[in-house]
């Protein structure tokens, strides 16, 4: 017996009775829990007059915390729509990575490195020179090369 007089099996009766009142319908049912959500039943959670959610709860709900998902766990926040982004954008952006991508795949493996080492590892040409032995006209045209190869294929 509950310190309060009431048994457990008036707490689950409450809430089922909020629910079939209309005072919100909530995805779970009081059977599918193994312990009572608050001591007031459902009608302390979901307040119909007032318009709005009970902050008994506010402090366990959290953006940050991570739901299960088809690609693994993500953020709360990850999942909030922003109407002020630019999808439209995103996917032309993404489409012009993809081709991108398959023009670097066409090239050389010498005029590959030759970007990559410039572009991505953010080293000069010189210093790539000094690396392969070679001279910096030579990495500089396959540089030039590269380019016009990318150009050609986009």
């Amino acid at each position: 017996m509950s310190t309060t007089g009431r048994s457990s099996r008036t707490r689950t009766r409450r809430p089922a009775r909020c629910l079939s009142r209309g005072y919100g319908i909530l995805p779970w049912t009081p059977e599918s829990t193994s312990r009572p959500l608050c001591k007031g039943g459902w009608s302390t959670i979901f307040k119909r007059r007032e318009g709005r959610f009970s902050t008994s709860l506010a402090g366990t709900l959290s953006l940050d915390r991570p739901v299960e998902g088809a690609d693994g766990a993500v953020a709360l926040a990850e999942l909030i729509l922003d109407e002020k982004a630019d999808v439209e954008g995103a996917c032309v952006a993404a489409e012009q990575q993809k081709a991108l991508l398959r023009a670097y795949r066409k090239l050389s493996p010498g005029q590959r490195e030759v970007l990559r080492y410039q572009y991505l590892e953010k080293g000069t040409l010189s210093e790539l020179a000094a690396q392969k032995g070679v001279s910096p006209a030579a990495i500089t045209q396959t540089h030039k090369r590269a380019l016009a190869a990318l150009k050609r294929h986009l």
